[in-house]
């Protein structure tokens, strides 16, 4: 008999174990729907994750869908904008703009605009040029002392070499304005017309990228994401601060533009949702 009552001693236990079960069930439910509870108020989540809080894909997904449900045009277009394609396609844009700054600042170095080169030219002429009589005869004297004193210091050397050995001799350094041919280099300009234009043109649509996520997420889960801001200052701190715009774009054009892209659409993305 003793041997017959033991194994109902050992089920006994089993009721126990399905509660710790369904209790574990329960608790794993009650996570999963404040988890939705989170995404569905991008501000308490935004709080729940520090007011700088860098969320996943699908964290953004899961948001907008509670929001907005499964079948908006939010939940559409944020899907299109983290699929590989579009994200390839702006990795090579943002590869393609940093290309095209190491072109420009080529052309810049190699050939400098003609305001830089008037500031830092000196106009080197010959010693009979009339503006320059009245500097051959000091010039002269004081390059005939040098080659018969063997003398100085290397001061004076490097003093004089600073002052009157700008011009190969016998040419005279005068005091009128150097001159610079602006067209004499016209694939330059058309080349930085090109670059420039390239340039403004990917960071516009990195513009758009940006406007388009502020108003899909809202701004309470764009405004805590710590790479939208840093992608929003770097992206629309030199459209501000471009101090032309493109030739082909005049300058009626392109402030209404940039007015409206700035604070037009930020405006109109802060409304709430129906």
């Amino acid at each position: 008999m003793s041997s017959m009552a033991s194994p109902n001693k050992r089920a006994a236990p089993l009721p126990a174990r399905e509660a710790s079960v369904k209790e574990l069930v329960s608790t794993l439910k009650r996570k999963v729907e404040q988890h939705r509870a989170d995404g569905a108020h991008p501000l308490k989540a935004a709080a729940s994750g520090g007011i700088c809080h860098v969320r996943t894909e699908h964290e953004e997904v899961e948001a907008v869908r509670a929001r907005h449900g499964s079948g908006s045009w939010q939940l559409r277009a944020l899907k299109w904008i983290h699929s590989s394609p579009v994200q390839f396609f702006l990795m090579s844009l943002l590869l393609l703009d940093v290309v095209v700054l190491f072109c420009e600042l080529f052309l810049d170095a190699e050939y400098p605009n003609c305001r830089i080169i008037k500031r830092d030219s000196i106009s080197c002429c010959e010693p009979s040029y009339d503006g320059a009589l009245n500097q051959t005869l000091g010039a002269t004297a004081h390059r005939l002392m040098r080659q018969l004193t063997s003398e100085s210091t290397s001061d004076d050397e490097h003093g004089a070499h600073g002052e009157h050995e700008i011009c190969e001799p016998p040419l005279i350094a005068a005091n009128d304005a150097a001159g610079c041919d602006e067209h004499k280099y016209d694939g330059v300009h058309t080349a930085h017309t090109a670059l420039f234009s390239l340039s403004v043109s990917i960071l516009a649509l990195f513009e758009c990228e940006l406007l388009l996520l502020l108003c899909i997420v809202g701004p309470g889960l764009f405004f805590t994401n710590l790479f939208y801001l840093l992608d929003l200052f770097v992206v629309a701190r030199p459209l501000r601060t471009y101090p032309v715009p493109p030739p082909y774009l005049s300058t009626s054009t392109y402030l209404p533009t940039s007015a409206f892209l700035f604070f037009y659409v930020p405006v109109c993305s802060c409304r709430p949702p129906r």
